[in-house]
């Protein structure tokens, strides 16, 4: 009985580690939460009913789904700037709607704005491990 029980305990523990999201904070109906990727890139995804679509004509209107994002963000702690890779948007059942990424080299890097979610981004990944 002690081995199954700690058999049990091993695998629910590894399956809770391998969703290591973190909570991040919410705004306007969205649940952020980050997971670090590596020492300058960091995962975030945002859960929210109303996720939208691009079309990948540019003029056309997003279509709203229930379901989340997760977006591959590089950062940099020294310059404070943060930019986007690649974006995935999924149902919320766990189907993939889309995908759209960039080069890393190439990624836009912006300074975050004040008292902004990348503000608070940025904040987490340098100094909140």
């Amino acid at each position: 009985m002690k081995k199954q029980l700690l058999l049990l305990l091993l695998l629910i523990g590894s399956a809770c580690s391998a969703q290591d999201w973190q909570y991040l904070t919410e705004s306007n109906n969205n649940v952020y939460y980050y997971k670090l990727n590596s020492r300058s890139t960091a995962w975030v995804k945002v859960v929210s009913e109303t996720t939208s679509i691009y079309a990948s004509n540019d003029d056309a209107k997003p279509t709203t789904v229930d379901g989340y994002t997760v977006y591959l963000y590089k950062y940099s702690c020294s310059s404070k700037k943060i930019g986007l890779i690649k974006t995935i948007v999924y149902s919320k059942d766990g189907k993939l709607l889309d995908t759209r990424s960039t080069d890393e080299l190439l990624a836009d890097m912006e300074s975050v704005k004040p008292n902004s979610i990348g503000e608070e981004m940025l904040f987490q990944f340098c100094y909140g491990r």
